[in-house]
């Protein structure tokens, strides 16, 4: 019950914000989805700043909790905050590399975004096996203007899944880069 409250005050603005913030700290008992509501909603607000704070706070994180930081950074373009926690996570996967390549491209640092391409493209080679909703990003193959195709069609994987990224920096990766979206 806690959580949705949260959730649904957060969603009206910044006084809604405030409210969400102060039921937060009435709840005693707070599970890994309150602490990662709460941070989402300040992401969202840009309050990055009192998201960090919460982060730091967190005694049990999960992927979503490193992913949501990740994520709020590197739509502030601030990439070095974003690449210290990125460098910190326990375990990434593919949000958090398609969060950190679409950043640096937002950010227009393209030598960084192909370093973190070329890393991702690493792992995802290593994961295509276990990964049905792997992507081959093959420049000049596949559909219409050579961007994407298919491999194991995996549920869920979205259309132009490199949509978020700029059309620049996905011609700027190269001939084949294995990468899921």
């Amino acid at each position: 019950m806690p959580n949705s409250l949260i959730d649904s005050y957060a969603k009206c603005g910044s006084v809604g914000l405030d409210a969400a913030m102060r039921l937060f700290f009435i709840v005693r008992e707070r599970d890994v989805v309150t602490w990662n509501s709460m941070i989402g909603e300040l992401v969202k607000d840009g309050e990055l700043e009192s998201a960090c704070t919460l982060f730091d706070e967190m005694l049990i994180r999960n992927l979503v909790s490193w992913n949501t930081m990740i994520d709020g950074y590197a739509k502030a373009r601030e990439m070095k905050k974003a690449f210290e926690l990125f460098e910190r996570m326990p375990e990434k996967n593919d949000i958090s590399w398609s969060m950190m390549v679409c950043g640096y491209s937002k950010a227009e640092d393209m030598s960084e975004m192909m370093i973190i391409a070329k890393l991702a493209s690493a792992e995802r080679l290593n994961l295509s096996e276990k990964n049905p909703s792997t992507k081959v990003l093959d420049k000049g193959k596949g559909r219409s203007g050579g961007r994407e195709r298919s491999e194991g069609g995996g549920k869920g994987a979205r259309r132009g899944g490199h949509s978020r990224c700029s059309e620049k920096a996905l011609g700027e990766l190269g001939d084949s880069v294995v990468f899921s979206l």
